[in-house]
């Protein structure tokens, strides 16, 4: 019997829906890029480097792989901010870090007065034996360009032997071709990584590592299904994942045993 419509994971057996697009880091799939982007934002963070840079296409694992590195980090040695979609000025984002980092200044509180404070609370942090990481999640979207500079400013809190705060930014590639233009920050960037599109071969194995994850172990697509999934998705995670997900309820509604590739072409996503 078909399956309800938007319901396939009784037709498939599966134990939930294994191609959600959410930065959930008990489904992540461990590439060799990205394996290496975690591995190098791990020493930025551990090394108390100054600034690191995470760039990638639209749906690279890019905010997944910065919740697997906080999830690895010991909580008891930083004091980490997170800002997402930081489309704001730099008061306001001066005012987002010291929020998160458990100080609200009054509203009638200078910018150059904010930047101070921060310099106070990494400072405070420190002393408690705490490091301070400030993560820009979608780092590209800082309206202007001087924002990086602001950011920037933070960097010269530093002790005699180390740095006070670490500076992740995390975004699409247009952000390096933004920050490369100040040199005053790109020098800055201890570590930069890009997010690497899957090869055919990575593809079918985070295909076949999702659906796993829900407790199917058989093969659902064909090898020709999975050559098109490749091709029309770019090797891009999100991109597999709306394949996917669409063709899992295309192919219960058919009645299929095996996803193939005419059912792929009948999808545009």
């Amino acid at each position: 019997m078909s399956a309800e419509p938007g319901h396939y994971l009784g037709y498939w057996h599966l134990e939930g829906k294994p191609f959600e697009n959410v930065p959930n880091p008990e489904s992540f799939y461990l590439s060799e890029s990205h394996a290496w982007a975690l591995n190098l934002l791990t020493h930025a963070v551990e090394g108390q480097k100054p600034a690191a840079l995470l760039t990638g296409e639209y749906g690279s694992g890019k905010t997944t792989v910065i919740r697997v590195l906080l999830g690895r980090l010991d909580l008891e040695r930083y004091a980490t901010v997170l800002i997402n979609y930081p489309l704001v000025e730099a008061e306001a984002l001066f005012r987002h870090i010291l929020q998160q980092l458990n100080h609200s200044p009054p509203e009638e509180t200078e910018k150059s007065d904010l930047y101070g404070l921060l310099g106070d609370c990494f400072l405070r942090n420190a002393r408690k034996g705490l490091h301070s990481l400030v993560v820009i999640d979608e780092a590209q979207s800082l309206p202007l360009d001087s924002l990086y500079e602001e950011l920037r400013l933070l960097l010269n809190y530093q002790l005699n032997d180390r740095n006070l705060v670490t500076l992740l930014l995390a975004g699409h590639d247009d952000l390096w071709s933004r920050v490369s233009k100040m040199p005053q920050l790109a020098q800055r960037l201890s570590v930069k990584s890009r997010l690497q599109e899957f090869e055919l071969e990575q593809t079918t194995t985070y295909i076949a590592h999702r659906l796993q994850l829900c407790g199917c172990d058989r093969q659902v697509f064909s090898d020709a299904a999975l050559e098109a999934i490749h091709r029309d998705s770019a090797g891009i995670p999100r991109r597999i994942n709306n394949l996917c997900d669409l063709a899992l309820l295309m192919g219960s509604q058919r009645e299929v045993q095996v996803i193939g590739p005419e059912l792929m072409e009948s999808i545009w996503v």
